[in-house]
């Protein structure tokens, strides 16, 4: 092909022609390829630990080109290390088409862990031979489940939960016994429902299905690995009774409301070998030398509070939970006599070869380990407290729990204890989480390029140096701290975060819950791949685990179409500001609403990471929520607008409700469907996302953007780059109605809104010299400059992406960053932790920035020739590609230079040339780069081209069995 004076012209493909051309947006996973993967698996602990099993999720890239996790060793050093993969997502379909690269894969193994140290682990593409493995299902007919281990065989009934029926260790001792549920001093017997959905060589998960009484029922998975006599328990109790209504509204905000379920124990029991041998942890949190002993009729360890210095802060609440407070040590009762114990428990109790452990037993509040009658005990909602547990109608409770049978005399039980209670997180580095964009868009730190940003980041988990300065300006010193003084702890609270911006009692923080409002549960999440901070890795574990459990309104009315309520999977927020939150803790009065629903994209990305299928559930539930409402409201007369983008779908029955608008809202529909879709593959849940952009698009095309409250719209156009971004990754082509309100927003922005002097935004709202603060009235606007601008950082920066405009990026959304880094609450605030809004902001935005940023720069990504990449123009342009046949095989293509302009793939034979590619400086004609692909084949063909100046990356595809498509195109931007 020669140069042709008029510059290249995009030639139009026929639908069908099986060519997306993904039109200009930056996509670095597109471009590089991670594999192979370090990854680092972390020991908090300062002591060894033996065998510990890992579960944890790998993001991958789609030009990692990864179809069969069976092409994949793990390696420490050069030794191969057994693991167990599944596949959790796929780029642009679901988990079980083999014909679309991995995005989430989770790895099971077992590894041993120098004290306070790391193991490092290289995941490479070679293909393994798996040793043998003892674990396995024995045995799986209508009346038991067997599964052995190699260290223990575990029996199960089908027909009545007992738990274990029998537990068998290898070396003969057998562990036998009435075990399973006891609910208000009664055992629960069933019946139940089994079924075993992982089997693999590392980890086998049985789940079981019940009812307690009534409506209460429970879901558990029972986690068995190879070679380990115990055994980790996910315990979900389920209050799925019906709402009630009142005045079109559910009434089930309240305690006490129809529905609610009532009680003053549910124990979990483990039958043991009747010893009367007993160890637990001293010290507080388990800091202390282990305390041994025997016992005659009974021991047991009662968490009675937080334990912490403000423990009794709520007494005042009812009926809050932690009204019921009595004490802040914990109590140790021994043969009906009883002491104080520590503050905080250690989680764990030793009795009779058996060992019971349960997470965050003071954070979640009141807890019970008890040795009687033959069995240890863990009591999740125990009757010792001083006041009844309640679930409303729709609320969950998820606990985990390990058991571990072993020999008398065991010497290793206190550490099996503490490691079991500490999981280890295999982490790859955070340039290549960053860059598969699995897990959303964000950058590694850049510390010496933003150092407000990092240290705000870092400043809200410890305290800042300036916090001294201006303590007025902060409701506490750091977030744990506000935690502590607003007591968000107990099983209801923990893991959420308090709305210590509007305190109670003059100056106190009794404030009502926050409910992870917008992208708080993802941000957390992020900035732990980030920082590799432990203590993110907490507030986002537990956080996912809440927003699964407590904030759903759960229902057996579920799916996206069908027999079911406008409230059936909603989530609740913090809507209604100035509410106490004590007769409706995360349960505000608003109800259910798509507008609160933030957490879902974080819901996903926990289960991603950490294979909880519990979360995963929660998560898909509250999606189809989402799309029920996105699709059956009755949107307003708007030209026909809704219909004619597909929203509008329930005819005569639409609820009252606007559920998909430019701003807060619509950036909740948005950044679900995605996430939602990235799970299941389901076209439908993309389907409506497009949709809400060609509604916005349309109404914006009649009635212009409106300054008021820019803040929140532009969480809208976030969300809507992330999911052009998206879209470019999955291969699925242009959105030409979500560039279009990109375009529209971001001229706005600049035309109107952006100060480039202060370099801050304008909006006609909360504006003293405005009489009516609801209208649209550009000639009364005020600044808005605290890190609420990192939201208008993002719809910048990813506009520019979008429309491949890369001032955008440096002269309106790097300025908007920094100002709102600089002060985060707006004029001269210092770097500190001020509120819960300001944190919200400060790890849930910024993202789509920094990643934007990192790949302009060059930081993300850099062409280097390595005999799978193609580096043209002096290296200015990165080409790689992959390719598929027709036995299913896939991989990379093999790179070869002819010119500084021009080079070849070749896939199956070094002297078979399969497709060629240019690109060429066409710069003084219309002022952009061309590419030029062409390909003597017919097999699946994946090409990846990347401006490492601008770091835009173009997407382009040529089906299977299609030969290949000429690409003639000009997707970069000069100089």
């Amino acid at each position: 092909m020669t140069r042709r004076a008029r510059g290249p012209l995009p030639r139009p493909r026929p639908a069908g022609a099986g060519v997306a051309l993904l039109l200009g947006l930056l996509l670095p996973v597109a471009a590089r390829a991670d594999l192979p993967v370090d990854l680092t698996l972390r020991n908090v602990l300062p002591e060894a630990r033996t065998g510990v099993p890992v579960t944890w999720g790998v993001p991958f890239a789609p030009a990692d080109a990864l179809l069969d996790p069976a092409s994949l060793t793990l390696l420490h050093g050069s030794t191969s290390v057994p693991f167990q993969a599944t596949v959790l997502a796929r780029w642009g379909g679901a988990p079980s088409d083999a014909t679309r690269p991995v995005a989430w894969l989770l790895l099971d193994l077992a590894a041993d862990l120098p004290p306070s140290g790391a193991l490092a682990l290289r995941l490479v593409r070679t293909p393994r031979a798996d040793p043998s493995s003892p674990l396995r299902v024995a045995k799986n007919d209508a009346s038991e489940v067997v599964v052995e281990t190699g260290a223990a065989t575990y029996t199960m009934s089908k027909s009545a939960f007992r738990l274990f029926d029998r537990v068998v260790l290898s070396a003969g001792t057998t562990f036998a016994g009435t075990g399973g549920i006891s609910y208000r001093g009664s055992p629960v017997a069933g019946p139940v429902t089994v079924d075993v959905p992982v089997s693999g060589r590392e980890r086998i998960t049985v789940r079981v299905k019940g009812t307690v009484q009534g409506d209460l029922g429970y879901t558990l998975l029972l986690h068995f690995r190879k070679g380990l006599a115990e055994v980790r328990l996910d315990f979900r109790l389920e209050n799925l009774s019906a709402y009630a209504w009142r005045d079109g509204q559910p009434d089930c905000n309240s305690y006490g409301s129809p529905g609610s379920v009532s009680f003053d124990d549910l124990t979990l029991v483990f039958p043991s070998g009747g010893a009367k041998d007993y160890r637990y942890p001293g010290g507080e949190n388990g800091s202390g030398a282990d305390v041994t002993g025997t016992y005659g009729t009974a021991l047991s360890l009662v968490q009675e509070s937080s334990g912490d210095a403000r423990w009794d802060a709520l007494r005042s609440e009812a009926p809050r939970l932690q009204s019921g407070v009595a004490k802040r040590a914990s109590t140790v009762t021994r043969d009906g006599s009883s002491a104080d114990g520590p503050n905080q428990l250690g989680g764990w109790l030793d009795a009779g070869g058996v060992t019971v452990a349960v997470a965050d037993v003071w954070q979640s509040f009141p807890k019970a380990l008890r040795a009687r009658d033959g069995a240890l005990e863990a009591g999740l909602f125990p009757g010792e407290y001083s006041r009844d547990h309640e679930l409303r109608a729709g609320e969950f409770k998820t606990h985990t729990v390990w058991v571990r049978h072993h020999a008398a005399g065991a010497a290793d039980v206190g550490a099996r204890a503490r490691s079991a209670l500490s999981p280890a997180r295999l982490q790859a580095p955070a340039e290549a989480a960053a860059r598969s964009g699995a897990a959303g868009l964000f950058a590694p730190r850049l510390q010496e390029t933003f150092p407000d940003y990092e240290n705000g980041v870092d400043w809200q988990v410890v305290e800042s140096p300036h916090y001294a300065d201006a303590p007025w300006e902060s409701t506490a010193p750091h977030l744990l701290e506000a935690i502590s003084i607003a007591q968000h702890y107990g099983w209801v609270d923990h893991g959420d975060v308090p709305t210590d911006f509007e305190p109670f009692d003059g100056g106190g923080v009794l404030s009502s819950p926050w409910n992870l409002k917008y992208d708080t549960l993802r941000g957390m999440l992020q900035q732990a791949l980030r920082t590799g901070d432990e203590t993110w890795w907490r507030l986002g574990t537990a956080g996912a685990r809440h927003a699964a459990d407590v904030d759903l309104l759960h229902s057996r009315n579920r799916g996206r179409t069908g027999a079911r309520a406008w409230p059936d999977g909603g989530m609740y927020g913090h809507g209604y500001h100035d509410e106490r939150g004590n007769v409706n803790p995360h349960r505000n009065f608003m109800n259910p609403s798509v507008s609160m629903t933030g957490p879902p994209p974080g819901m996903f990305l926990h289960a991603f990471l950490t294979g909880d299928l519990l979360v995963l559930d929660s998560a898909l539930e509250a999606a189809d929520a989402v799309f029920w409402r996105a699709v059956s409201s009755a949107y307003p007369d708007d030209g026909g607008c809704a219909a004619s983008s597909g929203l509008r779908r329930c005819s005569e029955a639409c609820e009252g409700y606007e559920e998909a608008d430019g701003s807060r809202t619509g950036a909740h529909v948005v950044k679900t469907m995605v996430s939602a879709y990235l799970a299941t593959g389901e076209r439908d849940y993309l389907d409506v996302a497009s949709s809400v952009a060609k509604y916005v698009d349309c109404v914006e095309a009649r009635t212009g953007v409106c300054c008021n409250r820019h803040n929140i719209q532009t969480t809208f156009d976030g969300a809507v780059g992330q999911y052009l971004a998206f879209r470019s990754a999955a291969g699925l082509g242009d959105d030409a109605a979500a560039r279009s309100v990109l375009r529209r927003r971001v001229d706005y922005v600049v035309q109107r809104l952006f100060d480039p002097a202060a370099g801050n935004l304008r909006m006609c709202y909360l504006c003293e010299a405005d009489p009516d603060w609801d209208d649209c009235d550009e000639s009364v606007m005020c600044p808005y400059d605290d890190n609420w601008l990192f939201s208008g950082a993002d719809s910048v920066a990813l506009s520019s992406v979008a429309l491949s405009d890369p001032s955008l990026l440096t002269a309106v959304a790097r300025p908007l960053f920094e100002t709102g880094a600089r002060h985060p609450m707006g004029g001269t605030s210092t770097l500190a932790y001020h509120a819960t809004k300001e944190l919200a902001n400060q790890v849930g935005f910024g993202g789509g920035f920094l990643w934007a940023f990192w790949n302009r720069s060059g930081s993300g990504t850099t062409c280097t020739s390595d005999g799978q990449t193609l580096c043209l123009n002096g290296s200015r342009f990165q080409v790689r590609a992959t390719w598929r046949d027709y036995s299913g095989a896939s991989g990379p293509a093999q790179a070869v230079p002819l010119t500084n302009d021009t080079g070849y793939f070749w896939f199956f034979g070094r002297d078979n040339v399969e497709v060629v590619v240019k690109a060429l400086d066409f710069c003084a004609v219309n002022g952009r780069w061309a590419v030029y692909a062409a390909g003597l084949t017919d097999v699946g063909i994946g090409l990846t081209v990347t401006d490492t100046r601008s770091g835009v990356t173009k997407s382009y595809a040529n089906d299977l069995g299609v030969p290949f498509v000429l690409v003639r195109d000009a997707p970069f931007a000069c100089p």
